[in-house]
């Protein structure tokens, strides 16, 4: 989004200004943030030497893993050149064998920035599962007849791992970032209690608090750049037209409803103890793949609280709502005194997880463990108190940290892999028998 409401040119020149280029869309371009944070940045490159002919393989949407059957060979081409490109033709080769082809033709993609999202006609048929491949996309003949006329940006090559297949039981996560002083919190609170009503234990849920009397240095919001309230993360995945993880509740319902239905190669397993003398709680997480997998993959492991209420600006909720005819917290008051704070994070391991426990690649039926251990904070009452386990993918990228899967238990108890195999992938039935959000 262009936070600022900010436009302009975005271009080169050569010292005196009688020569030079804009970017397409110039003098109309958003400046999209002015925050700190790299996520946000956008690099242009200039070439001096007025080159008319140049694509550039911008990207190859593939993932890490892809599963048996048809794979559709996508992504997006940048014309770098000066002139419109009408066509080309897109070719992919895995591991250096038959170039597969594709001419394309009666397009527009405009000069000096342009782009296209592409997908190839010929599939890439994954037969079986276990190997690694490499794929390597170019695009060459432009407008039928013209070489590229700089190389050096013309293909992208992206290493995955086939699978079998073989899913394990997926629960998707939602964390929710929240603060006793933001007056459309207690909206997002509606619209999460909403997605846990129709989904039940498969959706987790944690409030991370800022601001407040719940707050702590979590190190979730700063990792992933969180400057707006409420925003949520499901997943820790990066969803098409974001710009980061975190993004505004009117998404959550729909993306979450995409994760319930995401391939997962783990099932994952909590289980805990407590000694109420030393407050202190031992927790162990399993994982067990279902099929193989690659990549950093790592735990994190969690402590909410759930129920919790107080007095003072610590604890009772803004409310922006309170004069909006219809909504759930009309006439609540302003603050809303009292107000129940549903899932808080007491704790966390590290929010990105340790490196090196899980060997990669696995294959199917290899299992990984981590133990925890945490004083649980003065306060808190070990009665409402929940553990969270997960594996996550770790990058250092915005989009490269999106989690596999997740567990949650009450303190002091075991969920094992899978919990619901009856109702495995198929939705949320109104049929746990014996289980809590």
């Amino acid at each position: 989004g262009n936070a600022t409401g900010l436009t302009g040119t975005i271009g080169c020149e050569n010292s005196n200004g009688s020569l030079g280029i804009d970017v397409t869309g110039s003098p109309n371009i958003p400046y999209p943030s002015t925050g700190s944070e790299g996520t946000d940045d956008v690099v242009y490159t200039f070439y001096w030497g007025g080159i008319q002919y140049d694509m550039s393989m911008t990207s190859i949407d593939l993932g890490d893993i892809v599963l048996l059957g048809d794979q559709a060979i996508s992504g997006t081409v940048t014309n770098m050149g000066s002139v419109v490109v009408t066509g080309f033709d897109l070719v992919y080769q895995i591991d250096g064998g038959t170039s597969q082809v594709d001419s394309l033709s009666g397009l527009f993609i405009d000069a000096s920035g342009g782009t296209y999202d592409f997908t190839h006609s010929d599939v890439w048929s994954v037969v079986s599962g276990g190997s690694t491949h490499e794929v390597t996309v170019w695009a060459e003949n432009i407008n039928v007849s013209h070489a590229d006329q700089r190389t050096c940006n013309d293909e992208l090559t992206a290493s995955v791992l086939a699978a079998n297949d073989t899913w394990g039981f997926k629960r998707v996560m939602l964390e929710v970032f929240t603060g006793t002083w933001c007056g459309w919190c207690p909206d997002g609170a509606v619209v999460r209690d909403q997605i846990i009503a129709d989904y039940g234990p498969r959706v987790v849920a944690v409030d991370v608090h800022d601001g407040d009397g719940m707050e702590f240095a979590e190190g979730i919001r700063s990792e992933f750049g969180v400057s707006a309230y409420p925003n949520g993360m499901i997943d820790r995945t990066l969803f098409d037209g974001e710009p980061k993880e975190p993004h505004s509740r009117g998404s959550w319902p729909t993306n979450v409803e995409s994760q319930l239905s995401a391939y997962t190669p783990v099932n994952v397993g909590v289980s805990s103890s407590y000694n109420s003398n030393t407050r202190q709680v031992q927790v162990t997480l399993d994982a067990e793949f279902t099929d193989y997998a690659n990549g950093d993959l790592r735990f994190v492991c969690m402590l909410i609280e759930d129920n919790v209420v107080g007095a003072g600006s610590d604890y009772d909720q803004t409310n922006y709502l309170n004069t909006m005819a219809g909504h759930p917290y009309y006439q609540a008051g302003d603050p809303i005194l009292g107000y129940n704070h549903r899932y808080v994070l007491r704790a966390i391991s590290s929010p990105l997880g340790n490196p090196s426990v899980i060997s990669t690649p696995v294959v199917p039926g290899e299992t990984a463990t981590e133990a925890f251990v945490f004083t649980l904070p003065a306060g808190v009452d070990e009665n409402e108190v929940s553990v969270i386990g997960f594996v996550a993918r770790y990058g250092v990228g915005v989009g490269e940290k999106s989690l596999l899967n997740v567990q949650k238990a009450p303190l002091g108890e075991t969920r094992e892999v899978p919990l619901f195999a009856s109702t495995f992938n198929s939705g949320w039935t109104g049929d746990w028998s014996g289980a809590t959000p």
